[in-house]
């Protein structure tokens, strides 16, 4: 299975592959600011 990732890895590195997001930071952290500890200045 390693070996089938590498080769997988390497055949979309050479494609300079991207990736699409489909939201942006700011939504990411809305959506996902239940999942994150909330952070204090003490």
């Amino acid at each position: 299975m390693k070996r089938e990732i590498t080769a997988w890895e390497q055949e979309r590195n050479e494609q300079k592959a991207t990736v699409n997001w489909r939201f942006t930071n700011q939504n990411a952290r809305v959506k996902l600011e239940r999942l994150y500890p909330k952070l204090t200045l003490s």
